[in-house]
């Protein structure tokens, strides 16, 4: 067990002041296709504008990044998992690696007892994160947080940034031991959305917990109206994701509406049994499921409404993809996002979690009402501003100063 260490501890482990020119993202892997890969390599493009930034991915998966990364930004891999041209891969792949590296890539990490982790990417964090000059180290997973907490050097300014909600995190005990370590050590917590800032406020008191949303990757789209008849909704096939709500919730829809058509994009292994109920309701004429489409902007701008019916989310960004071409919302007021987003009657409809009939009747509102849809399509667009990179990067801006001024004014205090 890691021992938990105080925040004052932490701060006066060097004598070096912090800076908030040199930017450091400690990611756990860098070319993933996820939200987070997408987000923190976003937003380190956009402050490289004005610092000077770096990513450091524990784990490099392929040889592409899924996100392109702006030319500023200094690139440092510790793990390469490749094992092609020549690449031997990490020592528990590689014959050739020292016996002692072999050995500690095969026993559990001491972090986070996920696959891709072990004893020998501890070391690596232990060996790389004191050698980080003055500057902020931003952290985006809880095992990285702990990480941070245990080795960073004092004169390093800690920001820790979580990707998934309050009450997802705390189910676990292993995350939610991770986060009481690390959490009391940051110089400040950062959440997607306000209901997960105040539980983790409670939770950590005295810690400065910050409330900063990703940044929307979908630029504001021209003035348009999606006239066409068509409910998209997408994601992974999964259970989550609630594509059997929606589907149960469209049954008595199909009826009512025969010219609309219900889209859920994206695979997965909830496939056959949602076509299964689809077939068991008698809608597959109304009812499409036409698998991962590598055009989802295309897709959205033929649709005229977005429906979201999952059972949980973090942030989601496809509700932000969506209002970014104007479509009217229709979400389950799930844990934890969805609420943060949606303005109720305004940019679409937010209902009760787990309401069926619920949901059938803010579909039915909405499809059978254009003026409706048109007033509803302006507000989504206005409210897409509000999520553009440069209104992201002028927040954590902002927040870079203020934990400076709290860790100057500390260690004044201290002095006197």
């Amino acid at each position: 067990m890691l021992e938990r260490l105080t925040r004052r501890s932490r701060r006066t482990a060097g004598r070096t002041l912090p800076d908030t020119e040199h930017l450091t993202f400690l990611m756990y892997d860098a070319t993933g296709a996820g939200g987070v890969a997408r987000s923190v390599v976003m937003l380190a493009g956009r402050l490289a504008e004005t610092h000077q930034v770096r990513i450091l991915s524990l784990l490099r998966n392929s040889d592409e990044l899924r996100y392109p990364v702006d030319g500023r930004i200094e690139m440092t891999w510790l793990v390469d998992n490749r094992r092609s041209s020549g690449r031997r891969g990490r020592p528990r792949h590689d014959t050739l690696a020292r016996g002692r590296w072999r050995r500690l890539d095969t026993e559990p990490s001491a972090l986070e007892s996920d696959p891709g982790s072990s004893a020998y990417t501890d070391l690596l964090l232990r060996r790389e994160l004191p050698r980080l000059t003055p500057g902020v180290l931003v952290t985006t997973r809880p095992m990285l947080h702990q990480a941070a907490a245990r080795w960073a050097p004092g004169h390093v300014l800690h920001i820790a940034q979580d990707h998934l909600n309050f009450e997802v995190r705390m189910r676990n005990d292993e995350i939610t031991s991770l986060l009481d370590g690390a959490v009391p050590t940051v110089d400040a917590f950062v959440t997607l959305t306000e209901a997960d800032r105040l539980d983790y406020q409670r939770r950590y008191p005295g810690v400065l917990v910050e409330r900063i949303p990703n940044a929307s990757p979908f630029p504001v789209r021209p003035e348009a109206f999606g006239a066409q008849k068509i409910v998209v909704s997408a994601g992974r096939l999964v259970r989550r994701k609630g594509f059997d709500r929606l589907i149960e919730a469209w049954a008595p829809l199909a009826r009512e509406f025969p010219d609309w058509q219900l889209r859920i994009y994206g695979e997965g292994r909830c496939r056959a049994a949602l076509e299964r109920q689809i077939s068991s309701l008698g809608i597959g004429g109304s009812v499409r499921l036409p698998g991962y489409s590598r055009d989802i902007d295309q897709v959205l701008t033929e649709a005229g409404v977005f429906a979201m019916p999952s059972r949980s989310e973090g942030f989601p960004m496809v509700l932000l993809e969506a209002m970014s071409h104007g479509l009217p919302l229709v979400s389950f007021d799930c844990p934890r996002g969805p609420a943060e987003i949606i303005e109720e009657g305004v940019t679409g409809r937010l209902v009760v979690d787990d309401d069926i009939d619920g949901y059938t009747h803010a579909l039915r509102d909405i499809m059978s009402d254009e003026h409706q849809r048109r007033q509803m399509c302006a507000a989504a667009r206005n409210s897409a501003e509000a999520y553009q990179i440069d209104t992201v990067g002028a927040r954590w801006e902002t927040l870079f100063g203020e934990v400076l001024d709290r860790r100057t004014t500390f260690d004044h205090a201290k002095a006197w």
